[in-house]
């Protein structure tokens, strides 16, 4: 396991840069949490690959990306091998396997400013050298990855840049230039390290070259489960939330779409995300929106910064956002932008709708997608150069 000395652990380690400084307190609590980890969370069971075979990898467990994922290994042809990287919970003797790699995390850590930091840091260091003990003995043809910018991922990307293995990794949802801001998004293109990142369209792709020139960007756009969604009668407003992290925006979201059903004589439905506490918000009035709905009716679409904006609006939805500090906002223009209500009820009213405004965020979407993703597993090894974003 020489290889581990080679990493950059910098760049797996960069989420603490990233975020806002927590207080020591919160280093603390999150500290004695990962020590905790040791003792009630099993090691990563160890991966068995045929050479010839297309490992695939993703460590995000949210099932609102299973469908993509899904999807995008339906797109390889090669024999393939997909793994969960998860820690289980339960008692376990793994610690005394993972102290065994002490030193080496200690070391990776070493560049972290304060004794807390470098601790927390060597704790984080253990259970990515635990993911790559798990994957030690795998020499498979290729290796696909989801998120690529989460600790185990990024280690297991350069372990297998490192026995010079083809990586790639996938745009798993709407990437943001955020500037100098303190947040870990930035993780999406600062982190990335993989041989080729298969980006949604030419915004992201510009994002990823502009901070790592050596990956090879791939035009492959957004797979989606359905195809073009329905404009079903009777039409309504949909108002997609942000996380809870935009709080205030989501508030401003539901007062605007709220006033905009009403003015409407529309029903307005609340389109929750996975990280929301609903009990924080006035949901007075809304509707919630019905299981197994792909936004099929007609009528408007607000939100803020939500990837299912992007996915809308070049599905032929009419999307408007709201307008805020992020710095997203440059990448979005003025005709589908509303900071209240009168701004957003003036656009309505002046007619037509620039659906063109989605396609440089999103090349191609559906059974079009698909068929640049399966070109590109085909022809991986080969160099393979997708048509550019701007071919509609």
């Amino acid at each position: 396991m020489q290889d581990i000395e080679q990493i950059d652990w910098e760049m797996v380690l960069l989420a603490d840069e990233l975020r806002e400084s927590a207080s020591a307190w919160r280093k603390i609590v999150n500290l004695v949490r990962g020590i905790g980890g040791f003792f009630l969370r099993r090691s990563i069971p160890e991966v068995r690959v045929d050479s010839g075979t297309v490992l695939c990898v993703k460590s995000m467990a949210r099932a609102d990306y299973d469908a993509q994922w899904a999807l995008t290994l339906n797109c390889i042809d090669e024999k393939k091998h997909a793994v969960l990287i998860e820690w289980k919970r339960g008692l376990s003797f793994d610690p005394i396997k993972r102290l065994k790699y002490l030193p080496l995390a200690w070391r990776a850590a070493n560049k972290k400013k304060s004794l807390l930091d470098r601790l927390s840091g060597t704790v984080r260091s253990l259970y990515c050298m635990d993911a790559i003990h798990a994957f030690r003995e795998v020499a498979p043809a290729k290796v696909l990855f989801f998120a690529e910018m989460r600790p185990a991922e990024n280690v297991l990307v350069q372990f297998f840049n490192l026995k010079n293995i083809p990586t790639a990794t996938l745009q798993h949802g709407l990437f943001i230039d955020y500037g100098a801001k303190k947040t870990v998004n930035r993780l999406n293109y600062e982190g990335s390290c993989a041989q080729a990142f298969l980006a949604w369209g030419e915004e992201t792709g510009h994002l990823i070259q502009r901070f790592n020139p050596s990956v090879d960007v791939v035009i492959c756009g957004a797979l989606h489960i359905e195809g073009q969604p329905e404009e079903a009668d009777p039409p309504c407003v949909y108002v997609v939330l942000d996380a809870d992290i935009n709080r205030h925006e989501n508030e401003i979201l539901l007062d605007v779409g709220r006033r905009l059903g009403r003015a409407l004589s529309l029903e307005f439905v609340a389109c929750c995300h996975p990280r929301n506490r609903t009990d924080r918000y006035d949901l007075e009035g809304y509707s919630p929106l019905p299981p197994r709905d792909e936004y099929s009716r007609k009528g408007y679409v607000l939100g803020h910064t939500t990837t299912q904006l992007l996915k809308l609006a070049r599905l032929g939805k009419r999307v408007f956002k709201l307008k805020s500090a992020e710095p997203c906002n440059r990448m979005i223009p003025d005709a589908v932008s509303f900071s209240d209500f009168d701004e957003l009820q003036s656009k309505i009213n002046s007619g037509d709708y620039p659906f063109e405004w989605s396609y440089a965020h999103v090349a191609c979407i559906g059974d079009d997608a698909q068929v640049r993703y399966s070109e590109f597993f085909n022809e991986w090894e080969n160099g393979y150069k997708s048509p550019k974003a701007s071919d509609k």
